[in-house]
């Protein structure tokens, strides 16, 4: 099943489960650019060698969009991390045995901002900035460029666990606000709500709210800014 376009979706938003749906049933019609991790990179599809995605992809693709390395894509239940020394994608071992999800599959894509760190003077967790992308399907190692609309504040063992929300301009390329996606998709932002607070279990992850934009923004200057400052300290 294939859903290609935003009005090929409209039918969803009135219903969070069906966009739910949708969300991990929609699918490329056609390739994009992308950077793909493993033995061959391909730019273009044109072939590379190996690279660094943490390190040597830029933060962002242009003023208006951020570079997304989406480490688990939506329907996953497998917690795959790209391993920023090892400059490859593995699966998290969890007491001997591969990581997986004891909740719903994710709703969205999930990976990371490259070239960035979440200040632990500021609470974080000192780990690459997360971020939710909602898009299209892809897989596991591809590097996108996604709209940031807004940021999703959780705490995680007492420490920041901030979540960028991102949009893939290929899914919506109206929607440039966090308020734009809330009234074109009523119940989206509640999904991702409930879910990154509870795919860990009851109690553990602690929600403190939603910001738009402007504030998404700020946290991900501050954490590209703490990556340079740690890059600059280990030369």
């Amino acid at each position: 099943m294939k859903l290609t376009s935003t009005s090929q979706l409209a039918f969803a938003r009135k219903s969070p489960l069906l966009l739910v749906l949708c969300l991990l049933l929609s699918c490329k019609s056609d390739p994009v650019s992308h950077l793909r991790v493993g033995r061959d990179v391909v730019l273009d599809h044109q072939q590379l060698p190996e690279i660094n995605l943490y390190h040597e992809v830029p933060h962002r693709s242009t003023d208006s969009l951020i570079n997304v390395l989406v480490e688990i894509p939506a329907g996953s239940f497998y917690k795959y991390e790209y391993d920023k020394d090892k400059a490859r994608m593995d699966i998290e071992i969890l007491q001997g045995a591969e990581r997986q999800i004891d909740y719903l599959p994710y709703p969205a894509h999930y990976g990371m901002v490259p070239r960035t760190l979440s200040p632990r003077s500021e609470g974080g967790d000192g780990d690459p900035l997360d971020v939710i992308l909602v898009g299209p399907s892809v897989e596991s190692g591809e590097v996108l460029p996604g709209r940031l609309i807004g940021v999703l504040h959780l705490l995680d063992g007492g420490e920041t666990d901030d979540k960028l929300i991102a949009i893939s301009p290929e899914w919506a390329e109206d929607i440039t606000t966090l308020q734009q996606l809330k009234t074109a998709y009523p119940g989206l932002t509640n999904i991702l709500i409930t879910w990154w607070s509870n795919y860990k279990g009851k109690g553990i992850m602690e929600y403190l709210g939603m910001d738009d934009e402007r504030v998404a923004l700020r946290v991900l200057q501050e954490a590209h800014a703490e990556y340079l400052a740690v890059e600059d300290a280990d030369r």
